[in-house]
């Protein structure tokens, strides 16, 4: 059985890429953490989404599209990119609690693979 070392090395920056962003979005939460924020029902999920929220997805998809070429799905960016193309996968989860001031939410920064290989990052 043959190791594809080149997988082993994408798949590490791509980690790295994943981490330095969710890094930036917790920054940016964490500043705000505590403060009265701005927030709003969306109208298609009756869902809360803050300032915050908008400000923390800003500073990951600067740090996801200035190392990458993947797209982005995310709840309040929507879906960048091609169909069956690797995309970066961006979540903020709980919400209402951060906006109630309650220490219980995260930044998650996944990486969906696509099936079409011709995308300049894909394996």
């Amino acid at each position: 059985m043959r190791l594809k070392f080149k997988c082993v090395t994408t798949l590490s920056n791509d980690l790295n890429i994943a981490r330095k962003a969710a890094q930036a979005g917790a920054a940016v939460i964490s500043t705000w953490f505590g403060r009265s924020v701005e927030s709003m029902i969306k109208r298609y999920s009756r869902t809360l989404v803050t300032d915050t929220d908008l400000a923390a997805e800003k500073e990951i998809f600067k740090i996801l599209r200035n190392h990458s070429d993947y797209g982005i799905i995310s709840e309040e960016g929507g879906d960048t990119g091609l169909p069956d193309v690797s995309k970066w996968v961006v979540v903020l989860d709980e919400t209402s609690n951060f906006a109630h001031s309650l220490p219980l939410f995260a930044v998650s920064v996944g990486l969906g693979k696509g099936h079409n290989q011709n995308s300049r990052n894909s394996n």
